[in-house]
């Protein structure tokens, strides 16, 4: 595959936290995509669900959105499933997380 010098010029100039940044941010994109289709959920029932429009949640899962944890955490409540996991969370808290999603 060809490389383009000016592109090859500007990813050597990207600091490595920057790398690391961007990486886990579209991780977290892809993560929140995969789960709408596991959901069989529709980025404009999200937006619904949130209160949001379309756009905005097209935006965000362009893969270049900070998310704050609040943010990850409603969207995963509006799912129905976490974005993330964290170490000491038991499964019949993400059952209350399901709950509420329901209701």
């Amino acid at each position: 595959m060809l490389k383009n010098p000016t592109m090859e010029k500007l990813r050597a100039k990207v600091s490595p936290e920057d790398k690391i940044l961007m990486e886990e941010s579209f991780a977290l994109s892809n993560r929140i995509h995969f789960l709408l289709e596991k959901h069989h959920m529709t980025q404009r029932q999200l937006a619904g669900k949130l209160g949001k429009t379309e756009s905005e949640v097209s935006k965000w899962l362009s893969g270049g959105h900070n998310f704050t944890s609040h943010t990850l955490i409603k969207i995963g409540i509006a799912i129905g499933e976490r974005i993330y996991t964290l170490p000491n969370k038991s499964e019949n808290q993400l059952e209350e997380v399901h709950h509420l999603a329901r209701h």
